[in-house]
């Protein structure tokens, strides 16, 4: 590859440039020397682009399709849930434990819980990189192969140890640090359930790192994480209905369509005297 100026003079090729661009983009010079971008885990490619500018909210998710070679609908107006839908979409093809491993230091006033999904990309911008660890001897008794996105949300079998005699726990996952240390990163959940077994994450300013023994000692357990997930079909048709090119318009059709199915409604299951009046 060679780089080119804004006159097209020849600055300098990829090969030369890669300690620049790594420093500016953080992606490692072995992938800008062919090597293959999937050797790297969730956790490390997404802060790939968690620095870019877009127009659009949606871009920022849109931006990592080719990164993660997945294809999704583009849904312009669905805003920051483009990135949730992309977190989703990975989940139905890697079991990468490293998506989970996000971390935030702005955190949403008055509230102290969170799915188990990232907000915003920039929540990947680890202090030290989080890879995947392909060696584990526990991947065949966690089954972490398919772990499937519901309507009830996330089902995943995860080392589980619990903290005090409250309702919080540490949940180890199946990814670890690249230093020489190599821990396995753990995050904090809360039991949010009656009877037990549903989980947020909280307290995410900061993962937690256990070493082998600890990891290993940890019961596995079954446990379903709640997630917000968006209105898919309101998307899809306030998608649709942009193509317009006139927001204004568009409203204006959603709402002509909803009191019409309103009417519909009143009329067929509404009281006797305001059928007789609408079929009048």
């Amino acid at each position: 590859m060679i780089i080119l100026a804004q006159d097209w003079q020849n600055i300098r090729n990829k090969s030369t440039l890669q300690s620049l661009i790594s420093t500016i983009t953080g992606l490692p010079s072995r992938f800008l020397l062919g090597w293959d971008i999937g050797e790297a885990s969730v956790a490390q490619r997404i802060p790939w682009a968690s620095e870019r500018q877009t127009t659009r909210i949606e871009d920022l998710a849109y931006c990592l399709l080719g990164i993660f070679r997945i294809h999704m609908p583009l849904w312009y107006g669905e805003r920051t849930h483009a990135f949730l839908r992309l977190q989703e979409e990975l989940i139905g093809v890697t079991d990468d434990h490293s998506i989970f491993a996000w971390i935030s230091d702005k955190l949403d006033r008055g509230i102290k819980l969170y799915g188990l999904l990232a907000q915003p990309p920039d929540q990947f911008k680890h202090p030290g990189s989080v890879m995947r660890s392909t060696t584990c001897l526990r991947r065949s008794q966690l089954e972490v192969i398919r772990y499937p996105v519901t309507n009830k949300g996330i089902y995943i079998c995860l080392p589980l140890k619990r903290v005090g005699a409250g309702k919080d726990y540490h949940a180890a996952l199946i990814c670890a640090t690249a230093n020489p240390s190599r821990q396995w990163v753990a995050i904090r959940l809360r039991d949010v359930s009656q009877h037990g077994g549903r989980f947020l994450r909280s307290n995410p300013q900061d993962l937690l790192f256990l070493i082998d023994s600890i990891f290993r000692s940890m019961p596995v357990q079954m446990v379903n994480f709640k997630t917000r997930r968006s209105n898919r079909v309101n998307m899809a048709l306030w998608s649709t209905l942009r193509h317009c090119g006139n927001e204004y318009l568009c409203i204006r059709l959603m709402v002509l369509t909803l009191s019409a199915a309103f009417l519909l409604f009143l009329h067929l299951f509404g009281p006797k005297p305001f059928q007789d009046f609408y079929l009048q």
